[in-house]
């Protein structure tokens, strides 16, 4: 039984030396890193401030605004608003027998083909140059380059 006692002691030698190894290098680790902290608490600080001058971009032009936020707006201008209500004929495009009108009206441009209607107008014809607009007893003719007749 004393052989087994002995064994069993000397199966556990090796681990019980590296415990006691890895427990003491611990403590000394530790022991240290106190000691160093208690080192930087008493060190004088030597530290001063420094003054960096900032020097601010240059102030923005001031932007006058088209008109006054403040103040109701202006009478809107009647002949501007006619005029864009005005069909343009910007262009013809035939390709064998079709024949169609690029018109802008109210600042958007559409393909018209003879029938269509464009603001109550009906597309009566349509040639290289004019496209000729029907409505009631009214008839529009506009001309390449932007020109409306009655």
């Amino acid at each position: 039984m004393e052989e087994q006692l002995l064994e069993h002691i000397k199966l556990q030698r090796p681990p019980l030396v590296l415990c006691l190894t890895a427990g003491t290098m611990l403590i000394l680790s530790a022991l240290q890193f106190t000691l160093a902290g208690t080192a930087q608490k008493h060190a004088p600080v030597n530290s001063h401030a420094v003054y960096t001058p900032i020097q601010l971009p240059p102030a923005a032009k001031s932007i006058k605004p088209q008109r006054n936020p403040f103040l109701a707006p202006a009478a809107p201008d009647i002949k501007h608003q006619t005029a864009a209500l005005t069909p343009v004929l910007k262009g013809t495009v035939q390709n064998g027998s079709t024949i169609m009108a690029i018109i802008e009206f109210a600042g958007q441009s559409n393909y018209y083909q003879p029938g269509s209607k464009i603001n109550g107008f009906i597309v009566r014809s349509i040639t290289p140059n004019s496209v000729l607009l029907k409505k009631d007893s009214q008839t529009l003719m506009l001309k390449a380059g932007g020109t409306a007749h009655d």
